[in-house]
């Protein structure tokens, strides 16, 4: 398994999903509508969907940085399994830092979501 490359997918990943972060709450902090508009879509039962939506793009971003920047390595089933653990691993280690986070959890809901836009993003490499 190539693990430093995964986890350089899912660091860059992360980094990618952090500063939409930052981006999204400065939005939020300087417009009223934002706030509103957040306020709705966290409430339930969006909220599940929503984090459903947000982990499954996570999962879907992860592999398309791996096809499109790590190209040495060959996708298989295995080595998505292993960016699902790296995805995992790298949100906990994000979740530690200081920083507010909107998008990254660490429900079961949100684990499910990141395998699902792992898998289906990557449904052509199931079989090699």
């Amino acid at each position: 398994m190539p693990w430093l490359t995964l986890f350089q997918v899912a660091t860059v990943t992360i980094l990618i999903v952090s500063l939409l972060e930052f981006a999204l709450l400065f939005l939020i902090f300087h417009s009223l509508l934002a706030q509103q508009t957040l306020s709705i879509l966290f409430a339930p039962p969006l909220d599940m969907i929503l984090a459903l939506a947000i982990a499954g793009s996570i999962g879907a971003l992860a592999v398309f940085i791996m096809e499109r920047f790590f190209r040495r390595i060959i996708i298989n089933t295995a080595n998505l399994w292993g960016l699902v653990l790296c995805l995992i691993i790298m949100i906990f280690v994000r979740l530690l830092s200081p920083f507010p986070s909107l998008f990254l959890n660490s429900s079961q809901t949100y684990f499910i979501g990141i395998m699902l836009g792992v898998f289906f993003k990557g449904v052509k490499y199931w079989r090699r």
